[in-house]
């Protein structure tokens, strides 16, 4: 199975999609899949290979969104503009600087998603999140069409969890910023985020659906989701980072909260 993402972010995780989806794993029986927090999409792209169904995911970064609804709508002439990115990158190395730099004033979607992926994947992390320092090695970015196909059968919406639907015989994945580590995100997401997505959790419960969270391991995570299903692991450390940047967990681990037994 090859897994799949749209470009490297904060948090992602393709590090842990065998803990997240065990192949020996008996899944639940779904319709639909909801995944608010969807990042590079790492679990949707996976999700898309495995059990292709209708899907609704969503972003609170504009920058995020514009990328996978061009890979959707415009994935041959995105996939050129990235790989002439790596050529000219190859030929000067102060071309990242330069597509960092002149990121903000970018105003053409395409070209906007193009440079996104190009310092996304390409970028050495500080700990808040910014790109400091090109990464030693960029190899040409894989055509997207793979990534296309399946984003057909998904809706693309900028906005937060608390306007996801709730809806029977769905599946729910949430991959929220851990505790304390908001300020490598794009947005706050502070404690109260957290009780209310705990609270949105209750009502996907209710409603008789399916939900995986991910979530850093923490008493205050122990003690919000006491009742549903809790596995701890191991997480893998951060390859592109310096000090807490892009991948960079807490030391003591991961946890993942389901509805259901695994």
């Amino acid at each position: 199975m090859t897994r799949q993402i749209a470009f490297q972010y904060v948090g992602g995780k393709s590090g842990v999609l065998k803990y997240l989806f065990p192949d020996n794993q008996e899944a639940p029986s779904f319709n639909r899949y909801y995944e608010p927090f969807v990042g590079g999409g790492a679990a949707f792209f996976y999700l898309a290979q495995v059990r292709p169904t209708q899907a609704w995911i969503s972003d609170t970064c504009p920058n995020v969104i514009n990328t996978l609804i061009q890979i959707r709508d415009n994935h041959v002439a995105l996939t050129n503009l990235c790989i002439d990115n790596v050529r000219k990158f190859h030929d000067r190395r102060a071309y990242w600087r330069e597509v960092r730099d002149g990121y903000n004033d970018i105003t053409d979607p395409l070209q906007k998603a193009a440079a996104f992926i190009f310092l996304q994947n390409f970028s050495l992390y500080s700990g808040r999140g910014a790109a400091i320092l090109p990464a030693k090695n960029a190899r040409m970015p894989r055509p997207f069409q793979s990534l296309s196909a399946a984003l057909q059968n998904a809706d693309i919406s900028l906005t937060c969890f608390r306007s996801t639907p709730i809806r029977k015989n769905s599946l729910y994945y949430f991959d929220p910023p851990f505790f304390g580590q908001h300020h490598t995100y794009s947005t706050k997401f502070d404690l109260q985020d957290h009780y209310d997505l705990k609270l949105f959790c209750d009502k996907v419960n209710k409603k008789g659906s399916y939900f995986i969270l991910s979530l850093g391991h923490h008493k205050v995570v122990q003690s919000l989701y006491d009742g549903y299903h809790l596995t701890r692991i191991a997480r893998p450390p951060p390859t592109r980072s310096r000090g807490r940047g892009l991948g960079a967990m807490p030391t003591d681990g991961e946890v993942i909260v389901r509805n259901f037994k695994n």
